[in-house]
């Protein structure tokens, strides 16, 4: 089984635990969000946290805290006066759970973060009004030769936070011995204005037993490479989405990134770039191409 299908049924059961343990609607003591604030004892106010809001982030059990996490941050991120606090705690720093709590102190939004070995990372996103977007990093599954890492955006709208938008970080798949596999990331993420900036780059490539298969002596032989392919996003308040402006980079290629791997769908998502192999590339650039669309 490929690993970003067992990254895919590891998601859909985490994401079935969680619908079975929702603590969205639950309060946060304020005396425990001002005790944060103050910078009281972390361990001791993650042990609080988990005993009223448990999670199987947080291990009531431990008594090894040294990797434990707890970060608060406060801000307004609506059109309200009032402040949002989005949260994420754990036992672990690479094993946490992320909490938006609205002024009055209630969870309106979780999620559980697997980051491997990494630290969260949350981003707020300056903007001409109240709203703002804000978003982190998402871990869907890594191995030897292959992680796959995304960027999920987010909106508060009426007291409601929104999946506004969900776009590739870095993606590496080394792996798939029939076909085309490399690396695909973002770079440069910016807002201007209500309008999110970014970068796409995209470094793809034939495993080298399609090389051999073929004949072909070149160690590695580039098929796709595109740096820096400006992508600007607009809010769409009727869907509640980050709509892209112009087609750069294109639907099927923004889908491809989230499954490396998928030759159908690589030559769906470059086959102007393959036509444009086919006139003007080497011969064993065309060679790739004719055996991938034949297979």
């Amino acid at each position: 089984m490929k690993k970003n299908s067992i990254a895919l049924i590891l998601l859909i059961f985490n994401l079935i635990t969680y619908a079975q343990e929702s603590n969205v609607g639950k309060l946060v003591s304020a005396a425990w969000i001002k005790k944060v604030i103050e910078g009281s004892d972390k361990n001791e106010l993650i042990s609080e946290f988990g005993k009223k809001i448990p999670s199987k982030t947080i291990d009531l059990k431990s008594y090894d805290n040294s990797n434990s996490y707890l970060n608060l941050t406060k801000i307004n991120l609506d059109n309200d006066v009032d402040d949002e606090y989005l949260i994420f705690i754990g036992s672990y720093y690479a094993n946490t759970m992320f909490y938006v709590v609205d002024n009055d102190f209630k969870i309106i939004y979780e999620e559980y973060l697997w980051l491997h070995n990494d630290y969260p990372q949350l981003k707020i996103y300056s903007s001409n009004d109240q709203y703002k977007f804000f978003s982190f990093k998402f871990l869907y599954g890594r191995g030897s030769g292959y992680w796959l890492f995304s960027n999920k955006i987010f909106r508060i709208d009426n007291g409601k936070v929104y999946l506004v938008d969900e776009f590739i970080d870095n993606s590496n798949e080394t792996s798939n011995n029939k076909g085309i596999n490399g690396m695909i990331k973002t770079s440069n993420i910016q807002e201007y204005g209500g309008q999110i900036f970014l970068y796409y780059s995209f470094d793809l490539y034939p495993h080298k037993t399609v090389l051999q298969q073929l004949g072909i002596t070149e160690e590695s032989l580039s098929l796709i490479e595109k740096e820096k392919q400006a992508v600007i996003y607009s809010y769409d308040s009727a869907k509640k989405k980050l709509v892209q402006n112009g087609d750069y980079v294109t639907s099927d290629m923004e889908k491809y990134a989230f499954e490396p791997g998928n030759d159908s769908l690589f030559l769906k998502a470059f086959s102007k770039d393959l036509d444009l192999i086919m006139e003007n590339g080497t011969e064993n650039q065309k060679k790739v191409v004719r055996y991938l669309r034949k297979n």
